[in-house]
């Protein structure tokens, strides 16, 4: 545990915090401020802390270091002048440290003893990077005669309050509550460690049950209304209820009932019971009923599921034995034919497909073999000379129609450039095939060199267990397909049926034209969502539990996903005002990656924040790289904070997000 000051030492090679320094930005450590530093010695490193953490580490010793000191976050004292604190800082340090950060033997990153796999360590410090420490006079402190920072007196109120085997999430939570409930501007407190560390105590033990929402009470009104730390980030709505997470001296849990979303981290609750009922800043409560954020639902349709799994199974077997060709993923490989059922019969649709040929820009007798083999007659609406008239008229096997309606001819002898094309067109069609299917039947019904795609409905057994109707659920089923965003397809796969939510808008699209290679796989090359899910197996009834839950899992992450890209940066929706907006560019030159520029393997790219004009509102950046499977992935911070801008030292309209490294361009190649 260490109290006292903290400072920041400029250094050059640095990639964590970026300040000004003579009218240039550039990197600084933080450090600690030894009683001595007045006589010119230097600050400790926070480097040097960490191999000092590292080697505990390495011992077995269970490491938690608490650090209320200023400019901690990176790392591991002081307060901004107002009524009731004050600042206890000491001016950052000029002389260049000039070190890159530090390496292993094998040239890897030497980890942070918060981020190693076995015995992490969990580093709690009182502010951000770029954030001063507060300390005042408090009146419940042990003496109120002195000061003592926030931070300190936070955490003790904590470890009184909590049961020991609280989570350390839990004492974070409520220490961050508390300081924010006290009025303490500016310093937000930061716990770092892995999230299995983190749902241990905060000194260790066994782990806590932390897998719910929690809430901490920020603030309390004369009305008796409540204050929370949850708002729409949390996913929540008004109605959402939270119990508290430990009794009161009576042995109650107080219910809090969700009023109103105030911005994206706070909403306004009240108290439900025990009648009469008190709370206190800082309390931690639990989410016991869940109204989710008011997003539009994700809509979902299946095929008529009264078929069994074993008539499933059966309907396999007779395209087994047709001994016709079939395709896997209709999402990325190419169909003629679709097999599927309508309710009472199986049925074959046959795909539209339009196919041009092009002939000379006069018709002469070198374009007649092509021309016969047209089956039906041919519709020509350009202007034609005397001469190609009398070919046309005179030839055998040619029917022609001129001035035709465009409905009444699926080949066209049309105008392009100045060149005469052939353009054909086979309307869709649909075969039935019986409530049976039989593979003699299916065999006559496909053409020669078709390309089945087997579109088998989900059995009855496993769309019972489909959760598309559970109210105030952002997942909802629909009995029509046009109004659903994702239809439920079947197909088979080495024999065995398979299903997935495919988007519609990309179903109604039709068949590929050919195998497509230019992106993953699922992922769509005409919109934002995801073409497909997974495909989910299902050899049998045993199975069909696995197969319903991966189902609803996935239907959920579509639902999810769609929260992620309708997600508001600011209360009032203003996003894209007043703030700065992220940029990639090359780290060879600096120069710009926009939109539809090539880019090539190896490439590097950092992360740049950039404004047309000064930003004075402060805000929390995240940056995450969201798959087309909906798998998020957090791209910054990567380690704990410094992402508040503008930070103190650094207001500049463009800078690169510190502490990022670079991204790179590889495998796998794809559109997201």
């Amino acid at each position: 545990y260490y109290a006292g000051h903290g400072s920041l030492r400029i250094n050059s090679q640095g990639t964590k915090l970026a300040m000004l320094y003579n009218g240039k930005p550039n990197h600084a450590d933080s450090t600690l401020v030894p009683s001595d530093a007045w006589t010119g010695g230097y600050d400790i490193l926070d480097r040097e802390m960490t191999h000092i953490f590292n080697d505990a580490v390495d011992k077995g010793i269970h490491l938690t270091v608490l650090m209320d000191s200023c400019h901690s976050g990176s790392f591991t004292r002081g307060l901004e002048l107002g009524k009731q604190f004050t600042e206890r800082s000491i001016t950052y340090d000029p002389r260049d440290i000039n070190k890159g950060p530090e390496t292993l033997p094998n040239g890897e990153k030497m980890p942070s003893p918060s981020d190693r796999e076995k015995n992490p360590a969990v580093i709690f410090t009182a502010a951000q990077q770029d954030q001063t420490a507060k300390e005042g006079k408090f009146a419940d402190a042990p003496d109120n005669t002195d000061h003592h920072g926030a931070f300190t007196l936070a955490l003790i109120r904590t470890l009184e309050t909590l049961p020991a085997d609280a989570p350390a999430s839990d004492i974070y939570r409520q220490v961050r509550a508390t300081m924010e409930g006290e009025g303490v501007d500016d310093q937000t407190p930061w716990m770092d460690s892995t999230d299995n560390r983190k749902a241990q105590p905060l000194f260790g033990g066994v782990t806590g049950d932390s897998s719910k929402a929690r809430a901490a009470v920020i603030g309390i009104d004369d009305d008796g209304t409540v204050l929370l730390d949850a708002g729409k980030l949390s996913d929540i709505n008004a109605g959402s209820e939270f119990t508290a997470l430990y009794p009161d001296s009576n042995g109650q849990h107080v219910l809090l009932r969700v009023k109103n979303l105030e911005g994206i981290t706070h909403s306004r609750a009240e108290i439900v019971s025990p009648a009469g009922s008190k709370v206190t800043i800082s309390q931690l409560f639990v989410l016991s009923k869940w109204v989710p954020d008011a997003l539009d639902a994700v809509h979902f349709w299946m095929w008529p599921n009264n078929l069994s799994m074993a008539e499933i199974q059966a309907a396999v077997a007779q395209v087994h034995l047709a001994g016709v060709a079939t395709i896997a993923d209709a999402a990325e490989e190419p169909w003629t034919d679709m097999l599927a059922w309508n309710g009472t019969a199986w049925e074959l649709h046959h795909a539209a497909k339009s196919s041009t040929t092009k002939l000379q820009s006069v018709l002469t007798a070198a374009d007649l073999p092509t021309l016969q083999n047209v089956h039906g007659k041919i519709c020509v609406n350009d202007t034609v000379t005397d001469a190609e008239t009398k070919l046309l008229a005179t030839s055998h096997g040619i029917s022609v129609a001129y001035k035709a309606s465009p409905n009444s001819c699926q080949t066209f002898l049309l105008k392009n450039d100045g060149d005469w094309v052939l353009q054909h067109t086979e309307n869709a069609a649909i075969t039935p095939l019986g409530e049976k299917l039989r593979a003699a039947a299916l065999k006559t019904a496909l053409k020669k060199n078709a390309k089945l795609w087997v579109n088998l409905p989900p059995p009855n057994e496993l769309a019972q267990q489909l959760t598309l109707h559970e109210k105030d659920s952002l997942v909802q089923g629909v009995d029509d397909a046009d109004k659903a965003e994702y239809i439920l397809v079947g197909s088979i796969e080495g024999g065995k049926p398979q299903w997935t939510w495919f988007h519609k808008d990309e179903y109604s699209q039709g068949p590929k034209a050919a195998l497509t290679t230019d992106h993953t796989a699922g992922c769509s090359t005409q919109s934002k969502y995801p073409v497909r899910t997974d495909w989910i197996g299902l050899t049998g009834t045993a199975a069909v539990a696995n197969a319903s839950s991966s189902l609803n899992t996935y239907a959920a992450r579509l639902a999810k996903l769609n929260g992620w890209l309708h997600l508001v940066g600011s209360p009032d929706n203003n996003t894209d005002a007043d703030f700065y907006k992220l940029e990639l560019k090359h780290v060879s030159d600096t120069s710009q990656l926009n939109m539809n520029t090539p880019d090539a393997e190896g490439d590097k790219l950092q992360m740049y924040l950039k404004s047309s004009i000064t930003i004075r509102e402060k805000r929390w950046i995240y940056v995450l790289d969201i798959n087309c499977q909906g798998k998020g992935t957090l791209l910054y911070p990567r380690k704990a904070g410094g992402n508040q801008f503008p930070n103190d030292a650094d207001t500049a309209r463009e800078f690169p997000l510190p502490g990022t490294g670079s991204l790179h361009i590889g495998a796998p190649f794809g559109v997201e």
